[in-house]
């Protein structure tokens, strides 16, 4: 009993200690490479190509079965929270029976805190992703958070020229 009350008062010292050196708080985190006034919706305005980098579903909730499942597309951010784009989805080694290419219209939102991370949802499909923005805006990485799927997915600015 004794050791541990000994134990407590040391980290208890040692706690006390450090916020008296240290009283310039807690410092703010950002995700890498992105800008010390943090992220807005509008960080990630603009076109971005995105693929699936891995993918499985559960086609029966009952199963324990995943086959791969993977996406790929083109999004836009306009700035305000909403998005617009177009996917193609392969599941299992089949492409999905729409024609044309990127048959798949997408609508959704998204949010963004200042520390660079955030959410999505797409409209259609009800798909949601947690995100993080990376490389001051070049760059997003993400992952589904639905039930009976799981994907990781990176979306990448598309950059023309000079011009976004």
């Amino acid at each position: 009993m004794k050791r541990t009350m000994l134990f407590a008062g040391a980290v208890l010292f040692g706690i006390l200690a450090l916020s008296l050196v240290y009283r310039g708080g807690v410092p703010s985190v950002h995700a890498e490479g992105n800008s010390e006034d943090g992220c807005s919706a509008a960080t990630v305005k603009g076109s971005y190509g995105f693929n699936t980098l891995t993918g499985f579903v559960r086609l029966n909730p009952r199963s324990s079965r995943f086959i791969p499942d993977v996406a790929a597309g083109l999004v836009t951010f306009d700035g305000g929270g909403g998005f617009t784009g177009k996917a193609t989805n392969v599941t299992n080694g089949d492409i999905a029976p729409e024609t044309p290419p990127f048959p798949f219209a997408l609508v959704g939102t998204y949010t963004l805190d200042s520390d660079c991370t955030g959410s999505l949802t797409e409209i259609n499909s009800g798909t949601h992703l947690n995100l993080v923005v990376v490389n001051n805006g070049k760059e997003i990485e993400s992952l589904q958070t639905d039930p009976q799927e799981t994907r990781t997915l990176e979306f990448k600015r598309i950059m023309v020229g000079e011009h976004e």
